[in-house]
């Protein structure tokens, strides 16, 4: 039920995605998605009970999907044309090697501290990473960091 909760969040995003994004910049959206996922992670560990669990799972896919759909939509902004299979292709074994490290953090993280407390950190962390994302960054920074890209998608 909480997975389909998260599918529902994540569906729901991509249907809010168009016009949110005619509205905020692509910066907001991905620090807006992050920062609503971080704090659906900790409110599991604050209030653990299925309703709260099911109804957290709905925001965190929310904010997952708009964040990871904008995220993308800058990367690939950013990225000279000739190169975005072989960069894409280099992101997704990245990822999908960091996959086990992942779990196995997480597994010593619950052997060491207590469930709640870890879905409190998990969004304290989260939640922290999209509000350093709002932060204002000086546009030839951001420029440099992207390629050429601003942070507004510009």
């Amino acid at each position: 039920v909480v997975y389909a909760g998260f599918f529902a969040g994540m569906v729901g995003g991509g249907l809010l995605l168009g016009r949110l994004s005619a509205r905020w910049s692509t910066r907001s959206l991905i620090a807006g998605g992050v920062a609503a996922a971080g704090l659906a992670y900790a409110a599991v560990g604050l209030w653990p009970n299925a309703v709260w669990d099911v109804a957290a799972a709905v925001a965190a896919g929310l904010g997952a999907s708009l964040a990871s759909a904008a995220a993308m939509a800058w990367f690939l902004a950013a990225l000279p044309g000739g190169t975005i299979g072989r960069t894409m292709g280099a992101g997704s074994a990245l990822n999908t090697a960091m996959v086990p490290l992942g779990v196995a953090v997480a597994g010593a993280l619950m052997i060491a501290l207590p469930l709640a407390l870890l879905w409190i950190v998990l969004g304290a962390l989260t939640l922290a990473a999209g509000l350093g994302l709002a932060a204002p960054i000086e546009d030839d920074l951001a420029r440099a960091v992207s390629g050429g890209v601003g942070p507004d998608g510009s």
